[in-house]
């Protein structure tokens, strides 16, 4: 049985050993030549419902996560803007929350949208986000039910900057 001192040694040594990891981590990331605009951005994926080339947005579908974080579904109605939350690490996985207007209490994975809908008592959210100009004839050549792959800032400044690239899911050009 180790004693006090031997565990709180023990502890110090592994978060040095985490903290070495992570800094490794990031001068090789560096070293490699990944554009620090990489971190402070995630992608998120999602099934595309509609392409509106006119407004220039696209409508998708979801999967909710955290049903807890969407308990007011009820107060957002379609064209609503709201601030939709992902769940993740690296990359979004589901939605973690959505509350209506523009802010979040999250610092990270959020998205200004427009709320379309929820289906399916709630596990599902479809919203409608904006498609960068250039990004626009790639998913025009899509059909409803494809998945589109999104690379988006960890804090856009508004809806205008809440997608940086969109990509059909498949396409890692």
């Amino acid at each position: 049985m180790q004693d006090h001192s031997t565990q709180i040694a023990l502890t110090r040594a592994m978060f040095v050993t985490m903290g070495l990891l992570v800094l490794s981590v990031q001068q090789a990331a560096k070293a490699a030549g990944t554009d620090t605009s990489e971190a402070e951005a995630y992608t998120w994926s999602a099934e595309l419902d509609t392409f509106d080339a006119t407004a220039g947005t696209i409508t998708v579908k979801s999967l909710v996560v955290n049903h807890a974080g969407i308990e007011n579904l009820e107060e957002l109605s379609e064209g609503d803007r709201a601030m939709l939350t992902w769940s993740g690490v690296f990359s979004a996985s589901g939605i973690r929350s959505l509350t209506r207007g523009t802010e979040s209490e999250f610092d990270r994975f959020t998205l200004p949208v427009e709320f379309v809908s929820a289906e399916m008592d709630g596990r599902y959210i479809r919203f409608k986000v904006p498609v960068p100009s250039s990004d626009r004839a790639k998913i025009a050549a899509l059909e409803p039910g494809q998945w589109v792959t999104v690379t988006s800032p960890h804090q856009p400044s508004g809806w205008n900057e809440a997608v940086a690239a969109i990509r059909p899911y498949n396409d890692v050009s």
